[in-house]
C-alpha cells in the first residue's frame, strides 16, 4: 500500500524537522520541506503530494494563506493549516483560503494525525461532490432540466445555471428574484405560478406552465416542487426541477391536427363513397333497364324505337366509362401508385388531340371549340396527369354548353407560370353551387344540357393532379352566362433553374 505523501512547509527549520519526524514515525511520507510559501507552490507542482501541512506565517512575500489560496486554485490539493496563532483576525484569514485543517501549535502527534486523515477524507467527499454535481450538470444539459429552490418566508429564489440556459440566458443575465422570474412566465399561467409556490403539504407535485424564451419565443415546461418542512435552524423550503417539453408539446399538438385532419378526411371519403356508389348503381340501372326492355319487347319495337334505345345505352355506357376512368385514376393517386413522372411536352397538342376525342358530341350539339393557344408553348409537368385535366375541363365545358355555342381553349404566361383557361358560354354555375366545387365531401352533380349525367370527381381529380404538379385551378363563373377555369402550371425553364 502505498504511504501519503505529505509536503511540510515551515520557515523554523527546527520546528520543520520535527514535524517531518513525526509524520514518518507516523507512517506518512514526506516528499519535500519547503520554507516560503513560493517554494512551497513550486514543491507542490514537482511531487504532487497528498496533502500539504502549512504554517500561516511564513517569511518573504507571500504567507501561509497566500500559497493555500494558489494551491487550491491551480492543483487542488488539500492543505491543513498549523499555527501558533489563535487571534480571530488570523483564524478569519486562515478560514478564508479554503483549509481542510487547522491545528494550533504545540499539537499532539495524534492531533495531527488525525487531523490529516480528516482532512484528506474530506478532501475525497469534496472531490466526489464535484464529480457528482458535474454529471448532474451534463445530465441536466442533456436531459433540458434545471433546478429551483424557494423560501417561502423570505420570498426568496435560488435556480441553477441550466434553468436560465434552457430559457437562453447567461447565469448573470437574470437576478434570482420572484417578481424576475415570475415575469418571465407566460401572463396566462402566473396565476397558476403564484398557487405552486403556496404549497402546504410534504406531497410532490407537478404542473406545466408556458415560459417566454429570451428570444420572446414560448417554451412549454414542466414544473415538479416538494415542500421541504423545517430541520432545526432551516426554513421551510420548496425544491424542484423544471424540464423542458416544447419538443413534446409540439408533437402532441402535431398529432392532435393530424387526428382532427384524419377524421375529418375519412368522414368525406365516407360520403363521397356513398354517392359514388349511388352514381355507379344508376348508370348501370339504365343498362340492364334498357337491355331488359330490348330483350323482352325486341319483335315489336320499331326501327325507330330500337335506335333510339341503343343510343341511350350508349350514353350511359360512355357516361359509366368516365365515371370508372376517374374513380381508378383518383384511387391511384390515393394509394400513391400514380407515380409522378414530370416532362417537357407541348400543351397544345393535347388540347388539339382532346378536341379531336370529342368529335362527334360536338357535332351533335354544333358546338365549336376554338384552340388560341400558341403551337410551341411548352410546360413542365406529368403529361398523363395533365391530358386528364383538360379532358375532364373540355368535356365539362361540352356537357353544359347549348346547342350552337362556343368554347375557346386560351393561354397566358408570367415569368414563372404558364396558365390556361377553358372558356364557355354555357348555363354557368350558381353561387351556392361555386362553392361546393373541389369538394370531396360535397359532389356536385348536375346534368348536361343534353341530360348528360356526372358526379363532380373529375373537378376533385383535376384539383389534385394539378397540385400534384405544383400547379393550381380557379373558376369564374355566372350561371347562365358561362364559366372559366383556370388551371396554372410551372414554366419549363423556370423548373429546370430550380
Amino acid at each position: 500500500m502505498n504511504k501519503t505523501k505529505v509536503l511540510v512547509v515551515e520557515d523554523e527549520i527546527i520546528v520543520a524537522k520535527n514535524i517531518e519526524k513525526r509524520l514518518v514515525n507516523s507512517g506518512y511520507s514526506v516528499c519535500g520541506v519547503a520554507s516560503g510559501g513560493i517554494e512551497a507552490i513550486k514543491l507542490a507542482i514537482e511531487t504532487s503530494p497528498d496533502v500539504i501541512v502549512m504554517d500561516i506565517k511564513l517569511q518573504g512575500e507571500m504567507d501561509g494563506v497566500g500559497a493555500a489560496e494558489r494551491i487550491n486554485e491551480e492543483l487542488d490539493i488539500p492543505v491543513v493549516f498549523l499555527t501558533s496563532f489563535a487571534d480571530e483576525i488570523t483564524f478569519q484569514r486562515a478560514k478564508a483560503a479554503k483549509p481542510f485543517g487547522y491545528l494550533l501549535k504545540p499539537f499532539e502527534t495524534k492531533e495531527l494525525q488525525r487531523t490529516i486523515d480528516m482532512a484528506l477524507y474530506k478532501h475525497e467527499i469534496d472531490r466526489k461532490l464535484r464529480e457528482s454535481q458535474t454529471r448532474y450538470s451534463i445530465a441536466g444539459k442533456a436531459g433540458k432540466t434545471g433546478i429551483w429552490e424557494y423560501l417561502p418566508s423570505e420570498k426568496k429564489i435560488f435556480t441553477d445555471n441550466n434553468m436560465k440556459a434552457l430559457l437562453g440566458y447567461e447565469s448573470e443575465e437574470i437576478i434570482d428574484s420572484v417578481e424576475n422570474w415570475l415575469s418571465i412566465f407566460h401572463p396566462d399561467d402566473r396565476v397558476i405560478v403564484e398557487g405552486l409556490s403556496k404549497l402546504t403539504s410534504g406531497t410532490p407535485t407537478q404542473n406545466e406552465f408556458r415560459m417566454i424564451h429570451k428570444d420572446k419565443s414560448v417554451k412549454w415546461f414542466v414544473f415538479g416542487g416538494e415542500l421541504i418542512l423545517p430541520d432545526r435552524n432551516q426554513p421551510v423550503k420548496i425544491i424542484g426541477s423544471c424540464t423542458d417539453i416544447t419538443e413534446r408539446k409540439l408533437a402532441e399538438e402535431k398529432l392532435a391536427r393530424y387526428a382532427d385532419e384524419l377524421k375529418m378526411l375519412n368522414s368525406a371519403k365516407d360520403k363521397f363513397f356513398s354517392i359514388i356508389s349511388h352514381d355507379l348503381r344508376n348508370p348501370f340501372n339504365t343498362l340492364l333497364g334498357l337491355t331488359d326492355f330490348i330483350a323482352n319487347n325486341y319483335e315489336e319495337l320499331s326501327e325507330n324505337e330500337l335506335r333510339e334505345s341503343v343510343k341511350n345505352i350508349n350514353r350511359s355506357a360512355k357516361n359509366l366509362y368516365s365515371l370508372l376512368t376517374n374513380l381508378l385514376e383518383w384511387s391511384r393517386l390515393q394509394t400513391g401508385r400514380l407515380v409522378l413522372k414530370p416532362t417537357e411536352f407541348n400543351i397544345s397538342e393535347i388540347i388539339d388531340n382532346t378536341i379531336q376525342l370529342y368529335f362527334d358530341i360536338l357535332k351533335i350539339k354544333n358546338i365549336t371549340v376554338t384552340n388560341l393557344v400558341p403551337k410551341e408553348l411548352k410546360v413542365y409537368a406529368d403529361p398523363n396527369m395533365i391530358e386528364t385535366v383538360i379532358r375532364n375541363l373540355i368535356s365539362n365545358a361540352i356537357k353544359f354548353s347549348k346547342q350552337d355555342d362556343y368554347i375557346s381553349v386560351l393561354s397566358s404566361e408570367d415569368q414563372n407560370h404558364t396558365s390556361l383557361t377553358i372558356k364557355d358560354n354555357g348555363i354557368g354555375i350558381s353561387e351556392d353551387n361555386l362553392q361546393k366545387l373541389f369538394k370531396i365531401d360535397e359532389l356536385l352533380v348536375t346534368a348536361g344540357t343534353d341530360g348528360e349525367k356526372g358526379t363532380g370527381l373529375g373537378l376533385i381529380l383535376c384539383k389534385e393532379f394539378l397540385e400534384k404538379n405544383n400547379g393550381t385551378i380557379s373558376v369564374i363563373s355566372k350561371f347562365g352566362k358561362g364559366s372559366s377555369f383556370t388551371i396554372t402550371l410551372p414554366k419549363y425553364q423556370t423548373t429546370r433553374k430550380r
